[in-house]
């Protein structure tokens, strides 16, 4: 009987590891450079002051980022001799590309809700540069979507033709019900 908790734990621990590097958000790879900390903390600037469309955005594959036209409301963006101070590649220079996800997100239900942006992005304020730990995990999202708050299914957040399967570590279809009846 020892033996079996230990394996049912050592599966259970390998689904959570699954789960948690499965369906990771990224931040798509660019050569800007960029700090929250000083747009946000010491420039004292609003979410919206350079994410201009996020109160409309209603997917998780809309690009949400400030194009280069947005920056030069504040920046010298005609002086190539200044490039350097936003990209890390002056030669050829790249604009952030669209995200590919496949999670279903609406920013715009969100802050009708009043969620605030730093709920979701904790700490990202006093980011030095961008990095996926500034992007939302599963359990946040579980924070609110526990079936009280929000609606807690799969097909709330992932596009159709994700299955159980697809979250699961393989062959957890075989020791689920004995997995289940150790917790009881």
């Amino acid at each position: 009987m020892k033996k079996l908790g230990i394996i049912s734990f050592i599966i259970f621990l390998s689904g959570l590891l699954f789960a948690s590097i499965g369906y990771k958000l990224l931040v798509p790879e660019s050569d800007i450079i960029f700090s929250h900390q000083f747009h946000v903390e010491e420039q004292e600037l609003e979410c919206e002051n350079c994410h201009i469309d996020i109160a409309e955005s209603e997917f998780s594959s809309d690009k949400n980022m400030p194009t280069m036209d947005e920056c030069a409301a504040c920046h010298d963006i005609e002086d190539d001799d200044l490039c350097g101070s936003c990209h890390k590649n002056t030669d050829e220079p790249m604009a952030i590309p669209d995200p590919d996800r496949e999670i279903i997100f609406s920013h715009k239900l969100h802050l009708e809700l009043n969620t605030e942006c730093a709920f979701c992005h904790a700490d990202v304020a006093s980011s030095e540069k961008p990095s996926e730990k500034f992007m939302p995990t599963k359990p946040l999202c579980f924070s609110c979507h526990d079936d009280k708050k929000a609606i807690k299914k799969c097909e709330a957040c992932h596009s159709s033709g994700i299955s159980v399967s697809d979250i699961h570590p393989s062959g957890w279809e075989n020791i689920h019900g004995t997995e289940a009846s150790l917790r009881e």
